[in-house]
């Protein structure tokens, strides 16, 4: 079997970590969480989703330096459940990325509108479909060109949100006081509003599942561990200043909801436009590091029998037809959504509904290989941090459990005597 070529390094390697996670998230999702609770319960959402992040990280890290293969969160799920579990969880991985992606593409393309005045609804379709073809191309010359751009948004997205919180700071101090007494208020917080900021905030920290499937692509697998632990560090740096500031604007009155509601904090005139175009390069980095990642779990998911299987095949060492698929499709689920008007929010908690089930099976499987106490602390941490995530999505996990099983009989068609 054909296997992919290993060129990541450790600084590549901690590129395409940091670009996967911070994009988005960290864009997008501050306005729509604000649009839901308070802001003193925002910013306790997105710590409580830091928290529950660093014991998975610990997790993610010792299973990629074991088993660094393409198959990534799936592979672990195998180690604990059985070889059916690859197919299972394999299908739920690819059902999560199905609905974020779209998603993650149209927040890119209201970012765009804002940078050109024109108004995001009527034209987000357009820039996102633009931001696709572009994210395909790169990727399809390989993940070296797309490490070559990390290596300089990285540092660009630390300068520009350090830089943003720096000057806000001051600005909000008042509210920033104001703020603080009410966090240390526990009569404040509504259970339920605590539990939405944090599920919802947990997609701006997703990526390490990402990330587990180019690990096979890792020159030096001994080097893994680095890699999160210091692209992890780099993000906590850049988000919860951050969030600290966007949230204090909130309570000060200033609108920043919604998709490129940071879009507020930008001011006006020619310093607008060059704040936007930073953060337009930033997602359009994390685009292309994520359609990196998506098109080796399609092209996994393909040589398991999952996908079609022309989508496992590759071309000079690289999955060209899974990366075609993928932006077709993205293409495709861009227009439905538009059409029928469906709301961001139900692909934000899919997706991250998803990858938390992919987190608890690949957490399970840690339990099952971990030694040392401090190992199984660990473990025991990351699941308690899966299940209190997962207690408030409902039947919303219905459509997990229907992947799953689609999964399941997959693996039961191709091995009829595995029963």
């Amino acid at each position: 079997m054909a296997r992919l070529k290993r060129r990541i390094g450790f600084l590549t390697g901690v590129g395409i970590a940091v670009s996967m996670v911070v994009g988005s998230g960290l864009f997008g999702l501050p306005g729509v969480i604000l649009q839901s609770v308070e802001p003193h319960e925002a910013v306790l959402g997105w710590v409580l989703a830091a928290l529950a992040v660093a014991p998975l990280v610990y997790v993610f890290s010792f299973l990629g330096v074991r088993y660094p293969v393409a198959e990534g969160v799936a592979r672990y799920a195998e180690v604990f459940f059985g070889r059916w579990a690859m197919y299972s969880f394999s299908a739920v991985a690819c059902g999560a990325v199905a609905m974020g992606m779209p998603a993650f593409f149209l927040v890119i393309g209201s970012y765009l509108a804002e940078l050109f005045s024109l108004p995001p609804q009527e034209y987000r379709t357009v820039f996102a479909a633009g931001v696709v073809v572009l994210a395909t191309l790169l990727n399809l010359r390989g993940p070296e060109r797309a490490a070559l751009l990390n290596r300089v948004v990285v540092p660009a997205t630390v300068v520009f949100v350090l830089g943003l919180t720096a000057y806000y700071l001051p600005v909000y101090r008042r509210e920033s006081m104001l703020m603080a007494d009410r966090i240390l208020d526990v009569s404040s917080y509504s259970a339920g509003s605590l539990w939405l900021g944090a599920a919802i905030a947990f997609w701006a920290f997703q990526g390490w599942e990402n990330l587990s499937f180019v690990l096979e692509e890792v020159r030096n697998p001994s080097r893994i561990p680095r890699i999160y632990w210091t692209s992890f560090l780099l993000i906590l740096v850049i988000y919860l200043p951050f969030i600290w500031v966007v949230s204090a604007a909130s309570y000060s009155g200033a609108d920043v909801t919604g998709l490129s509601g940071l879009a507020a904090l930008f001011g006006g005139g020619a310093v607008r436009g060059l704040l936007l175009a930073v953060v337009v390069g930033v997602l359009v980095a994390n685009s292309i590091s994520w359609t990196l990642g998506v098109s080796r779990i399609a092209y996994a998911a393909a040589r398991r029998g999952l996908l079609p299987r022309a989508m496992s095949r590759l071309h000079r060492r690289l999955p060209r037809n899974s990366l075609i698929a993928c932006a077709l499709y993205y293409l495709a689920v861009m227009l439905v959504v538009e059409a029928a008007q469906v709301p961001l929010s139900y692909l934000f908690l899919l997706t991250t509904q998803g990858f938390i089930i992919l987190y608890a099976a690949a957490v399970l499987a840690f339990l099952k290989v971990a030694e040392s106490r401090r190992d199984r602390c660990a473990g025991l941490l990351a699941l308690l941090s899966c299940s209190l995530l997962l207690t408030g999505f409902s039947w919303l996990l219905a459509y997990s459990l229907v992947l799953a099983v689609f999964g399941y009989l997959r693996y039961r068609r191709k091995t009829p005597d595995s029963a």
